[in-house]
């Protein structure tokens, strides 16, 4: 799908959301422009309750359907820009024929949601959360939504397992797992691919759990097999971030966004404020290969000398700068550095 496409989608999701979720009288106040106090506080207690166990990467055992319907307002708005830029990620054979998907761990179905947005085709869409309030929710923004998506809902983990997919989406999952459950969870997953499949795996850009995923990421090169990691890194070395002893493995990238209407009233009753969106991610496919070059870790600088950033690759961690007249107008952190023989690093 064009960005054109893409940002219709985003227009279109937040007033779903609001026929999905809240009652009347607020929908009202949402077509004039601005929701009251009155209606929002009680999403935004909810926010704040269920911020303190993400931020302390805590499983949620239980859910009322008041913090899954919070939980929806925000955060899938939230996390839907950082799953669009994953799934634009994907090779174009993927990209390009229908998908049995499984949404592990699905929420309210942001990540099903980020498909829905680029037109990919769907020919199948398991959904898979323990969290029956979750479940619900996701089923009545389909429902507001008007969509052609039906997804087959269930909270049986051998349920969703069962299956062959050719993606699988898992949000913000690894980061409630305990050390040890990371890998049996990350193995059962690739297992569960088809050939040419990929597990699209977001995470939170926190320090702990950025640094965990990359920790997932080289156990898994490190072993044989026929899966290759994509994204974000091109090679099949050992993290240069964990061999540099620089502390925490923190790679992480940042979005540029503007905030929808709802996201922006939430960030002011909560002291949330998600102006720019951070996230950490990894790209696995059965049967590829890694696609080789240098990728932007870190911000890029515009200097005297050019673009400056750090970027990773097969030969490590290092600086690179892009002379001007070589610099792409646009550069973001996750992006392919520019392959040029003139771009030198130190």
């Amino acid at each position: 799908m064009s960005d054109q496409g893409s940002t219709r989608f985003s227009e279109e999701l937040e007033p779903s959301l609001v026929r999905a979720i809240l009652p009347p009288q607020a929908q009202q106040q949402y077509a004039q422009g601005k929701v009251s106090k009155e209606f929002l506080a009680p999403f935004a207690e909810s926010l704040l309750h269920l911020s303190k166990a993400y931020v302390q990467c805590e499983a949620w055992r239980s859910i009322s359907r008041r913090e899954a319907q919070a939980y929806a307002l925000y955060y899938l708005q939230v996390n839907l820009p950082k799953f669009v830029r994953l799934i634009r990620e994907l090779p174009s054979s993927l990209r390009s024929q229908p998908l049995r998907v499984l949404d592990y761990g699905c929420g309210p179905g942001t990540g099903s949601m980020a498909l829905l947005s680029q037109a990919l085709q769907i020919q199948s869409l398991t959904a898979f959360d323990r969290l029956r309030p979750m479940l619900d929710v996701f089923t009545d923004i389909v429902h507001a939504l008007a969509c052609d998506m039906r997804p087959q809902y269930t909270q049986d983990e051998s349920t969703a397992l069962a299956g062959i997919y050719d993606l699988i989406l898992c949000g913000n999952v690894f980061c409630e797992l305990e050390i040890a459950k990371k890998m049996s969870c990350f193995h059962q997953l690739c297992q569960r691919l088809s050939p040419g499949g990929a597990l699209v795996i977001l995470e939170p850009a926190l320090q702990e759990t950025a640094d965990a995923l990359v920790r997932m990421r080289d156990a898994f090169v490190g072993e044989p097999g026929e899966y290759a990691v994509i994204f974000p890194c091109t090679h099949h070395n050992p993290c240069p971030l964990l061999s540099s002893n620089r502390g925490p493995a923190w790679c992480h990238a940042t979005l540029s966004w503007e905030a929808p209407q709802l996201v922006r009233q939430l960030d002011e009753l909560t002291g949330f404020g998600k102006h720019r969106l951070k996230y950490s991610a990894l790209i696995v496919q059965r049967g590829a290969i890694p696609v080789g070059g240098s990728r932007v870790i870190t911000e890029p600088e515009r200097t005297k000398r050019g673009v400056e950033c750090m970027a990773c690759s097969a030969s490590g961690y290092e600086r690179l700068i892009i002379p001007k007249k070589s610099a792409p107008r646009h550069l973001a952190s996750f992006d392919l550095a520019p392959s040029l023989p003139d771009v030198p690093s130190i």
